[in-house]
């Protein structure tokens, strides 16, 4: 982590400086200088793989804002530079066909609420971005639209409640305009949104990279409803907490109350005579009404320290939040869309793939469904599709590794999803729609039970069949029979090798871990009889 905040403040942090730099360094020692400017185009494929479709997966976040600055100079000639509201910028597309698409006054407009797949492919026939929202926006000649509207600087809870806050109670795709946007807070503008980096025919790898690595992107204050998503699962943590505590103040008063006894017959036996009192019983009665008013005291003070832990944790979590959200420093941990230019009011935002469709199954099925001359016949009988999929995480038994690949099945937690719609999966950060696409159920004990260890390794394979089911986020037609070699590797290294020490410390040992996978004969074993007789080695 040091070295990663080290990276960050040299790369102003900036995550597309920072991946330029890194390819620019990997590029030169490669002897291929001009690599990082390389268009992302068929011809440039390099020659092992000129006949192989590339399919790289990234994110698009449905807001962004664009900060308004104010620089004011006072009687003694000092500036200052302060923040306004932001103009907040909205994906969605008009319902109604015959409103202007350009006019930002549209008030049939659908916003989307969560973050949607932006695959881009290189093909044969050229260099295509895909989104993952082409299916909501009804006649194929609606196209994706920017609306704007103003937002205060500093972050509110309440302003994001319909994009589906965590646990995503009623969480839904898209909302109406009106909804989102009042008329005293809209503004003029916007318009048809911009393809990123100016199009496919001058989209480089730098670009393409930057925007598909960007894991912390979602931190960004640049995009107001994913970040808050993301921090709504602390606030959500923070509340059930809060529940408890008023139980634990209850519990606190009644143990006071049940201590007042005790503390009632140690007063009437250690305590001081009661001067006043003419008998024994109302010297009993005194030292009982002590003990009572003791043991109250003792609740209350319990209870009260209870309720302020309650109140100051909500509310110092909240400053947090606020803090960061009024902080333009951390913008750019998402990337823009046109990068290394910055967003203007037709643009968006995009994070690392795996928000929305990680290992990328998803979109290799439904490439190669496209592919087909006529993807609806004969599905059934030609075989299964065959796919093998790696998993570097270091270890095997978390959740998080499992959602990975229970998220493509029928699970415990996509229960009452359509594939498609609005979900939070476990262990994820922010929502986004389910990419089911397959009918078979398959939970965690279903999933380990297919794992089978390789011999002398920390390595394990399975086995995983589908038959797909319709998935109209991406394009999934029902049918296709899919069977999938999963190769853990269970390497004791991380997958954040950044920084001069963790790459000095950790390029033997990544070294030896490949020259290990490479010399399996078990592991070639499996891969030969997974793909069958098309390969001999």
């Amino acid at each position: 982590m040091y070295d990663f905040c080290v990276l960050l403040v040299k790369y102003d942090y900036d995550w597309a400086l920072f991946i330029q730099a890194m390819m620019d360094a990997a590029a030169i020692g490669y002897g291929d200088p001009g690599f990082i400017s390389t268009l992302a185009l068929p011809e440039n494929r390099i020659p092992p793989m000129s006949q192989t479709d590339l399919l790289i997966q990234a994110t698009i976040l449905p807001n962004s804002r664009i900060r308004n600055f104010v620089t004011t100079t006072n009687g003694a000639g000092e500036t200052q530079t302060n923040q306004e509201d932001s103009t907040m910028v909205y994906l969605g597309f008009n319902t109604n066909e015959n409103a202007n698409s350009d006019s930002n006054q549209n008030n049939d407009a659908q916003l989307f609420t969560t973050c949607m797949s932006a695959a881009y492919i290189v093909e044969d026939a050229g260099s295509r971005f895909t989104y993952g929202f082409d299916d909501l926006m009804g006649s194929p000649n609606q196209l994706l639209q920017s609306y704007l509207g103003t937002t205060d600087v500093n972050h509110d809870w309440d302003n994001w409640d319909q994009f589906g806050l965590y646990p995503g109670t009623n969480g839904v795709l898209q909302v109406n305009k009106t909804d989102i946007i009042f008329e005293a807070t809209s503004r003029p503008g916007g318009g048809v949104f911009q393809t990123p980096f100016g199009g496919p025919n001058n989209t480089t790898a730098l670009q393409i990279a930057a925007i598909s690595s960007a894991a912390g992107g979602s931190g960004s204050p640049a995009i107001p409803s994913t970040f808050t998503q993301m921090w709504s699962i602390g606030q959500y943590k923070i509340n059930e907490w809060r529940v408890l505590t008023v139980w634990r103040v209850l519990a606190g008063v009644a143990a006071g109350l049940g201590a007042t006894f005790i503390v009632g017959a140690l007063v009437r036996t250690l305590g001081p005579k009661c001067n006043a009192c003419t008998t024994q019983e109302s010297a009993d009665k005194a030292a009982g009404i002590l003990g009572i008013l003791f043991g109250v005291l003792v609740g209350l003070v319990t209870g009260f320290f209870y309720g302020i832990g309650g109140n100051a944790v909500p509310n110092l979590f909240n400053k947090a939040v606020g803090d960061i959200y009024r902080n333009a420093s951390f913008d750019n941990f998402a990337v823009c869309s046109q990068w290394p230019n910055p967003c203007g009011e037709q643009d968006a935002f995009m994070i690392d793939g795996w928000f929305t469709d990680n290992p990328t199954l998803v979109i290799n099925v439904a490439q190669h469904q496209k592919l087909k001359q006529n993807p609806l016949d004969n599905l059934q009988d030609e075989g299964p599709l065959k796919v093998i999929i790696t998993n570097t995480n270091e270890v095997w038994d978390n959740e998080f590794n499992r959602v990975q690949f229970l998220q493509y099945f029928s699970s415990y937690f996509n229960q009452g999803v359509a594939p498609g719609d609005f979900l939070w999966a476990p262990t994820y950060f922010i929502p986004y729609r389910s990419p089911q696409i397959f009918e078979e159920y398959l939970d965690a004990d279903g999933l380990d039970a297919l794992l089978e260890p390789i011999e002398n390794s920390n390595g394990t394979t399975a086995i995983l069949r589908g038959t797909t089911v319709d998935n109209p986020a991406f394009g999934i037609v029902a049918g296709q029979s899919v069977e999938i070699l999963l190769l853990n590797a269970n390497a004791n290294i991380t997958t954040y090798v950044m920084g001069a020490v963790v790459i000095e410390e950790l390029t033997q040992p990544l070294a030896d871990m490949a020259k290990h996978i490479a010399a399996s004969e078990e592991l070639v074993n499996r891969v030969k009889e997974f793909v069958g007789s098309e390969i001999d080695s």
